[in-house]
């Protein structure tokens, strides 16, 4: 915000927020042949979440994010923690003494986004059904407060409609989190942060990597848990279609761009299975027969 946006705004002629200035600042950066795309798409991220907030309530609320439009990356090979690495940072999420921590497990086995997790109240969790509603997500974003400009939280609809869903939880993870609700005061309480104030997912990304630390694995983004979980997923043959609702996916079509190659890996295992069938089955009634050989 600091670096690209408020100077933007400053100039003479982009001074007043319109559907022109905001369509001629994202044209600003998407030209910026000095930003890499994925840096791009950042701004611009950041920039539609302010613009969210400002115009919350205005007639040209729509007309005006419509013109920012975000630039398309190419996928790059998605990350996700081993079985062994996933074991050592359960092991120390565990064992750590900040029962916020509990919250990296349950991005393990439910792949929600940071903003997800955080966002989360006690209310969210049916113990009787086993079932977890995300209906909201906390962002951090830049804005011009008394004293200059700071953090603040947001906090908001998910970035989808598609994301706002329920998902079936594990067992274990029920009866993990059923006793930690002593220590809550009310269901209003955030998950995670245990007030009626949502963790900011800046300081719950410093509380991971000391839980990797404490792990012994090397530094990854929160993100990869989530990878880790749809990963785990296709190991364990969940389909494509039950796996893109869980994630909360716009569609069947970004689940299969984001992991086609865990899904090429899934498709060579299920292939080899024909090569066991064939051993087994077949080779030992193979017949010998003489091939005639064509002399030219």
């Amino acid at each position: 915000m600091n670096n690209y946006v408020i100077p933007f705004f400053k100039t003479a002629d982009n001074e007043n927020l319109s559907e022109i200035t905001a369509a001629r600042f994202a044209k600003h950066i998407k030209d910026y042949s000095a930003l890499s795309e994925s840096y791009k798409r950042k701004i611009l991220i950041i920039f539609k979440t302010a613009l969210k907030e400002i115009l919350k309530g205005s007639p040209k609320f729509s007309a005006i994010l419509g013109t920012v439009i975000l630039p398309k990356v190419g996928n790059k090979e998605v990350q996700a923690f081993s079985i062994n690495e996933q074991r050592l940072i359960e092991n120390a999420a565990y064992r750590s003494n900040d029962k916020r921590a509990l919250g990296i497990i349950l991005t393990f086995y439910t792949g929600i986004r940071l903003g997800e997790l955080c966002a989360l109240k006690w209310s969210d969790i049916d113990y009787e059904a086993g079932i977890m509603s995300v209906t909201k997500t906390v962002t951090r974003v830049n804005r011009f407060q008394p004293g200059g400009y700071g953090g603040i939280l947001l906090l908001g609809t998910p970035k989808s409609q598609s994301s706002i869903r329920k998902i079936p939880l594990p067992e274990f993870l029920v009866d993990m989190y059923k006793k930690c609700v002593p220590f809550c005061m009310n269901e209003n309480c955030y998950l995670i942060s245990g007030t009626t104030v949502p963790e900011d997912p800046r300081a719950y990304q410093t509380l991971y990597k000391k839980v990797l630390a404490n792990a012994g694995v090397n530094d990854r983004k929160f993100h990869a848990i989530r990878h880790t979980f749809a990963t785990r997923a296709m190991e364990l043959g969940v389909d494509i279609k039950t796996l893109s609702e869980i994630l909360g996916h716009s569609s069947v079509s970004t689940t299969l761009n984001i992991y086609a190659h865990s899904l090429m890996e899934q498709k060579k295992v299920a292939m080899s299975r024909f090569n066991e069938l064939h051993i087994t089955h077949m080779a030992s009634t193979l017949i010998a027969v003489s091939i005639p050989v064509i002399e030219s």
